[in-house]
C-alpha cells in the first residue's frame, strides 16, 4: 500500500509499506479522509521527540471498516487507545491511563491507504454524524473542509470543492454550526 512516511526531519516520502494485518479485536480501515495536525507538523520539524522516523503520521482519519462483521460501514477512528479497565478509563478520563497508545505517535498512522486499528476505537455513533457532516456539506457547494466534532476527537474530512475553505463542526447532538 501507498503511504506517506515521516522519515527525517522536514523530509517525508509517498512510499510503499506493508499492508497492515488485523492483530487480535483490530479492524483495517481503509482511509477515505484524513487530517493534518498541528502535532503532526511538530513531528515533521523535528519538535516532538514521541514520534520517531520512520513513522506514519495521521491520526485524525475516517474511512471504511474492510474486513469482519462490519465491513463497508464509514467509520471515523478515535486515535486513543486505552487499556479500557484502569480507574482512569473506568472513571471517564482515558484520555490519562497509563498504557494509552495513539495512532501515528508510537504505531503506524492513518496518512496511508489503510490502517489496522482496535476495533473499539472504532467508533460506530460517530459514523451517523460524519455521514450527516458529508451529506450537509454536499448542499454548500463551496464547501473545502468539514471538521466532525464529538465526544473530544476532531477529524477533518477533506471535501475539495472551491478555492474558498468554510469549516463545518458538529456538536454531540450532531447539529451543524458554521
Amino acid at each position: 500500500m501507498k503511504a506517506l512516511v515521516y522519515t527525517a526531519e522536514k523530509e517525508v516520502r509517498f512510499q510503499d509499506e506493508p499492508t497492515p494485518e488485523p492483530g487480535p479485536g483490530e479492524v483495517v480501515v481503509s482511509i477515505d479522509a484524513v487530517g493534518i495536525c498541528g502535532s503532526d507538523m511538530h513531528a515533521y520539524l523535528g519538535h516532538d521527540a514521541r514520534r520517531v522516523p520512520p513513522l506514519i503520521l495521521g491520526h485524525e482519519a475516517a474511512g471504511r471498516v474492510v474486513d469482519g462483521s462490519t465491513a463497508g460501514d464509514l467509520v471515523v477512528i478515535n486515535p486513543l487507545i486505552t487499556c479500557g479497565h484502569c480507574d482512569e478509563c473506568l472513571g471517564g478520563r482515558a484520555n490519562l491511563c497509563e498504557q494509552r497508545d495513539i495512532i501515528g505517535m508510537y504505531r503506524p498512522g492513518a496518512l496511508a491507504e489503510r490502517v489496522a486499528v482496535e476495533r473499539t476505537v472504532v467508533e460506530e455513533e460517530e459514523r451517523i454524524k460524519t455521514l450527516r457532516l458529508v451529506e450537509e456539506a454536499k448542499r454548500h457547494k463551496e464547501a473545502d473542509v468539514i471538521a466532525a466534532y464529538s465526544s473530544g476527537t476532531c477529524s477533518p474530512v477533506a471535501v475539495r470543492r472551491s478555492i474558498k475553505a468554510n469549516v463545518f463542526f458538529s456538536d454531540e447532538s450532531g447539529e451543524m454550526m458554521r
